[in-house]
C-alpha cells in the first residue's frame, strides 16, 4: 500500500509496537512509517517501560504475549506519569485468539486487532485512538479554563454590595465565558429581588432587542419548568425536540438574527425569579453538560448575590431616611430652642427686676407668686438647655487631652453637694486613690457624671445615701465611675429603655419628682463618644447603681498618690 493510500487518515505522532517478534514488529513499524508516523519497535516489556520513561508516544501497539507479562507494570507507568493521560495502548492479537476477547479490554488496553494485519485497518484505528485521545485533551482543558472562568465570575459577585456592579460583571463574565454574542436578564416581580432587566453583548454582536418571550405570560411557566429540570434548554427547537412547535417558544420566531441560543432559569429555593438568555448570531452555541453544569453553580451564586445585594440596598436606604429624619428633628429642635430662648430670657430679665424692686415696692404676696414663676422660669430654662444638649453633635473627644478622671468626679459630686444638703441626702465622694487619666473634654465628661449623680440624688429620698467612687482595678483599665444610691430603684422592665430620649421609668411618673427624661440620654452620647460605656442596675425599693467605664490614655497614666 502506498503512503497516498493511507493519507486519508490525516493523523501524524510516534509509536511503540511491542512486540517478541522483531518481524512483526518491523513489520507494523513499516506500516505506520508509511502513514506519515515515527515509529520505533521493542521486543520485550522491559524495553517497553525503559522507551516510554523516555518518550512520550501517542499511541503503543502491545502484543498479547508481552501484555501478560508486563500489563501490571504498564499500568504503573501509565498511572504515575500524566504524560500518558488517556494514552491508547491497542492489543495485537493472533488470528486464533476469540472473536470476542472479553476481559482482555481492561486498563490499559483500550483497543484491539487481529493478524494478519491489514494497513487500512491498522491506520485507522490508531488515527481514531488518537483523536479521541486529543479530543478528550481538548475537552479537559476546555472545561479546566471555563471552570475558572466561572470561579472568577463567582468571586466577582461575592466582591460587591452594589446590584448594577454585580449585574453588568455578571453578565459580561458570563457572555466570554461561554462564548455568547449577546446575554439578556430578566427578572420578574418578586419579593426577594426588584423587577429588573438587562443586558450585556460583545463589540462584534449585531444589535438586538431583548427576546419577546421575556415579555410575555410564558416566562414564568418556562423558567419554573427549566427549574425544576435544573438544566438549559435551546432555542429555536430543533424541529424533532419536544418543544418544537409548541407555544413556550413562538414569540421569538418573529425576532431576526438568532442563529441559537440557551435559556437557563435564575432563582433561589424552590421557586425562580427569571431567566438568563444565552444568544449567538451567526454560528451554533455549544451547550454541553459540563458547560450546563458550570452555569448553574454559577446562577446559584448569582442569585444569592443578588437577594444579599437587594437587602443591602433597602438597609442603605433606610439608614438614609433615619439620617434625614434625625436632621430634621434636629432643625426642627434647633429651631424651636432658639425662638423659645429669646422670649425666655426677657421674662426672665423683667422677673428679676421686678422681684429687685426695679417697678416700686410689692405685695408680699405679689412677691410670693412672682418667685413662683421665677422657679419655674427657671426650670424651662434648664429643660430648654437639656434638648439643646441632644439635639447637637457633640464634638469629637480631643484624644491628645488628658483629664484626671477623680478630678471630674470631685467636680461634678461638688457642684451637687448642696443640692444633696438640701434634701437630708448624704452624698458621699472619696478622693481617688490614684490618678486616674483618661482622654477626653473636661466640661463634657463633668455635666455626663453631673447628670447621673443628679438623678441618684433626685430618687433618693431623705436620709438615704449617694455614694460615687473613682477606681482602676488593672493597669490595663478600664477607668470606672460608680454611682450608688439607696433611692426608690427602677422596675427592671423599664431598664433597656432608660438612655431613650424623654423616657421615664414608671414609678418616677406621677410628679412628685420633676424632670424631663434626658439626662441619662446626654450621659450616654457623651460616653460613647468619649470609647466608653454606661449601664445600669436597680431594685426596685432598694436602689441603683450606674457604672461609667472609659479607656485609659495609656496604661501608664494610672498613678499611685503615695
Amino acid at each position: 500500500m502506498s503512503k497516498q493510500d493511507v493519507s486519508w487518515a490525516g493523523f501524524g505522532g510516534t509509536a511503540v509496537v511491542a512486540s517478541p517478534s522483531d518481524e512483526d514488529g518491523q513489520d507494523l513499524c513499516a506500516i505506520l512509517q508509511q502513514a506519515g508516523y515515527a515509529a520505533v519497535s521493542v521486543s520485550s516489556g522491559s524495553a517497553l517501560l525503559g522507551t516510554l520513561r523516555q518518550s512520550t508516544p501517542d499511541i503503543v501497539f502491545l502484543d498479547l504475549q508481552l501484555a501478560d507479562e508486563s500489563s501490571r507494570a504498564l499500568l504503573g507507568v501509565l498511572e504515575s506519569d500524566s504524560r500518558f493521560a488517556g494514552l491508547p495502548v491497542i492489543l495485537l492479537l493472533p488470528d486464533s485468539a476469540p472473536l470476542e476477547p472479553g476481559g482482555l479490554l481492561e486498563n490499559p488496553i483500550t483497543d484491539f486487532v487481529f493478524r494478519p494485519y491489514q494497513e487500512r485497518e491498522i491506520i485507522q484505528r490508531a488515527a481514531s485512538a488518537i483523536a479521541r485521545r486529543r479530543q478528550h485533551r481538548v475537552q479537559r482543558e476546555s472545561a479546566s479554563l471555563l471552570r475558572e472562568r466561572m470561579r472568577e465570575i463567582s468571586a466577582g459577585i461575592r466582591a460587591t454590595n452594589s446590584l448594577e456592579t454585580m449585574v453588568g460583571n455578571f453578565l459580561a463574565g458570563l457572555g466570554r465565558a461561554l462564548g455568547s454574542d449577546s446575554v439578556f436578564l430578566q427578572i420578574f416581580p418578586d419579593d426577594r429581588v426588584a423587577d429588573l432587566s438587562s443586558h450585556w453583548s460583545s463589540a462584534d454582536a449585531d444589535p438586538m432587542e431583548v427576546p419577546s418571550l421575556a415579555h410575555s405570560g410564558r416566562a414564568k411557566a418556562l423558567a419554573l419548568r427549566l427549574w425544576e429540570s435544573s438544566t438549559g434548554e435551546r432555542f429555536p427547537p430543533a424541529e424533532d425536540s419536544a418543544s418544537a412547535g409548541t407555544s413556550v417558544f413562538e414569540d421569538l420566531e418573529d425576532l431576526s438574527g438568532i442563529t441559537s441560543g440557551v435559556v437557563v432559569a435564575l432563582g433561589e429555593g424552590t421557586t425562580p425569579f427569571g431567566l438568563v438568555w444565552l444568544i449567538n448570531n451567526h454560528r451554533p452555541l455549544e451547550w454541553t453538560p459540563v458547560e450546563n453544569s458550570l452555569t448553574q453553580h454559577v446562577l446559584g451564586n448569582f442569585a444569592h448575590g443578588l437577594i444579599q445585594g437587594q437587602l443591602i440596598a433597602r438597609q442603605q436606604q433606610a439608614v438614609e431616611k433615619l439620617r434625614r429624619l434625625n436632621k430634621a428633628k434636629s432643625d426642627f429642635v434647633g429651631t424651636v430652642n432658639h425662638e423659645l430662648r429669646t422670649p425666655l430670657a426677657s421674662m426672665a430679665g423683667y422677673l428679676e427686676m421686678i422681684l429687685d424692686g426695679s417697678g416700686g415696692p410689692l405685695p408680699e404676696g405679689a412677691r410670693r407668686m412672682l418667685e413662683t414663676v421665677e422657679r419655674n422660669t427657671t426650670r424651662l430654662r434648664d429643660l430648654i438647655e437639656n434638648i439643646t444638649a441632644l439635639s447637637p453633635t457633640l464634638d469629637e473627644p480631643h484624644g491628645h487631652l488628658s483629664v484626671d478622671l477623680g478630678h471630674v468626679v470631685a467636680a461634678a459630686a461638688g457642684d451637687l453637694s448642696a443640692a444633696a444638703t438640701a434634701k437630708n441626702v448624704a452624698l458621699l465622694c472619696p478622693p481617688s486613690e490614684a490618678s486616674i487619666l483618661v482622654a477626653g473634654h473636661y466640661d463634657q465628661l463633668k455635666e455626663a457624671v453631673g447628670l447621673v449623680i443628679s438623678n441618684a440624688v433626685k430618687f433618693t429620698g431623705p436620709g438615704g445615701v449617694v455614694e460615687v467612687n473613682t477606681l482602676c482595678r488593672s493597669t490595663a483599665g478600664p477607668a470606672e465611675v460608680v454611682v450608688r444610691d439607696t433611692g426608690i430603684g427602677i422596675p427592671e422592665a423599664d431598664i433597656p429603655r432608660l438612655f431613650e430620649s424623654f423616657f421615664r421609668a414608671s414609678n418616677a411618673t406621677d410628679g412628685a419628682v420633676p424632670g424631663a427624661g434626658v439626662g441619662l440620654a446626654i450621659a450616654q452620647r457623651t460616653v460613647n463618644a468619649h470609647n466608653g460605656s454606661i449601664t445600669v442596675d436597680s431594685t426596685v425599693g432598694e436602689g441603683t447603681t450606674v457604672r461609667i467605664e472609659m479607656p485609659l490614655k495609656a496604661p501608664s497614666t494610672v498613678v499611685s498618690h503615695s
